[in-house]
């Protein structure tokens, strides 16, 4: 799905949806997402961010990855189904 972003100064701030289609429950997973502005990330702690789904009743973490430059997305998928996610994080351009 398409994102929303807006930049204020040397802050982003992005919104969105995505699928998820897990193939098993209870497993700690992860997804990428890339950054509409790049930014050159050293530590965990400088972007952060949430995502849940309703009414699958997951939520999750959202944070910067430095190895990649981009947000790193932590949750504990609770169904094999394929639903939908909500997120939003924000980010300073370093």
């Amino acid at each position: 799905f398409a994102c929303q972003w807006k930049r204020i100064g040397a802050m982003v701030f992005v919104s969105g949806v995505m699928n998820v289609d897990a193939t098993t429950t209870a497993t700690a997973t992860e997804i990428g997402i890339s950054l509409p502005i790049a930014s050159n990330f050293s530590d965990t702690l400088q972007l952060s961010g949430t995502t849940a789904s309703n009414p699958v009743n997951e939520a999750g973490a959202i944070e910067s990855d430095a190895a990649n430059d981009r947000a790193k997305v932590l949750w504990i998928v609770q169904t094999a189904a394929n639903h939908t996610m909500r997120f939003t994080f924000m980010y300073q351009i370093i």
